[in-house]
């Protein structure tokens, strides 16, 4: 009876740890809420976005739910929970509160819209270099690489070692592939979903395998719809690779198995790649890795020809003027 009697005591505070674990669990892990041990008992001197009465679990589940939070604190000792509008750090003006902990999204407030990398990088300067999710237009979220040093970039293209194959098919370049770490094409429908009513330009930077680098800046880049074969439109060249792009100005996009170039034959099944092939190319940038075949490698014609296979590309895209 004893032992019956203990169970019973016990199941109630078992049920709550479920709960609580449920919930806090997915939060603190999944969407990156870690506790800053550098601001413990450390509140901001602003106005937080709300101060109510909350569990732990709740407070978190609140901030992720709304799309302004991007951080908040807890106080342990009388469950008030502060949610804020961003985040905060050990050397900006803190006030000392007794029993605060403070939690934040390390990354950002994971159910906000953001157009593009430069819309996350402004919102949030602290962030460093890596792999964001973004929604430009309310649709369905993806994945990008977001550059951040002086300038802030979206990456849509990288090649750098032949580990990732590009001779793809065009729904495959529609939709992207490869490894965000390492070598991949985002993807013609994400990039024209960044672009789609706005003014962006386009940086391409080039290494050869002698590890000398050429860059190329277009001040005008948009690429079309689905409907319109993600048609590239491309102006104002700048820097010190030569403008091989320029002939791809007006061009749809093709791949091995849609031939939508302007030429007679295929220029993806000649030359191996996809891309916006006139008749067909001077900038081959999803070309066949290393090749030593003419004008099938990764080629930027007016450095190094049509014969020189460049060791890494990276394309890049942000927001201008």
């Amino acid at each position: 009876m004893d032992v019956l009697r203990s169970y019973a005591l016990l199941l109630p505070n078992v049920f709550i740890f479920f709960v609580f674990t449920r919930h806090v669990s997915p939060l603190c892990n999944r969407h990156s809420y870690v506790n800053i041990k550098e601001l413990q008992d450390m509140v901001p001197a602003t106005e937080p976005l709300w101060d109510v009465k909350l569990h732990a679990s709740r407070c978190a589940q609140k901030c992720y739910r709304k799309s302004t939070c991007v951080s908040f604190f807890h106080n342990a000792l009388n469950e008030s929970c502060q949610g804020h509008s961003r985040i905060f750090y050990s050397h900006e003006n803190l006030v000392p509160k007794s029993g605060f902990k403070y939690s934040l999204d390390s990354l950002y407030a994971n159910n906000a819209t953001y157009t593009d990398c430069t819309d996350i990088m402004t919102r949030f300067p602290s962030l460093k270099s890596g792999i964001y999710n973004l929604n430009p237009d309310g649709q369905d979220q993806f994945q990008a690489y977001c550059i951040s040093s002086m300038d802030t970039w979206t990456v849509i293209q990288r090649r750098q070692d032949g580990s990732e194959n590009f001779f793809r098919t065009w729904n495959e370049y529609k939709e992207g592939f490869g490894d965000l770490n390492g070598e991949f094409w985002l993807g013609n429908d994400k990039v024209w979903r960044m672009v789609k009513g706005r003014h962006f330009e386009l940086k391409i930077r080039l290494w050869d395998f002698q590890d000398e680098t050429r860059m190329a800046h277009y001040q005008n880049f948009s690429i079309g719809s689905l409907a319109e074969n993600y048609t590239l439109e491309i102006s104002g060249f700048s820097g010190n690779a030569g403008d091989s792009m320029g002939l791809s100005n007006g061009c749809a996009f093709s791949a091995r198995d849609l031939d939508l170039d302007k030429g007679p034959g295929s220029c993806a099944q000649a030359y191996r790649g996809g891309w916006w092939y006139n008749s067909c190319h001077r900038a081959n940038l999803n070309g066949e890795y290393n090749s030593t075949k003419l004008a099938v490698g990764i080629v930027w014609y007016n450095w190094h020809g049509h014969t020189y296979s460049l060791k890494r590309t990276d394309m890049r895209i942000r927001p201008c003027c």
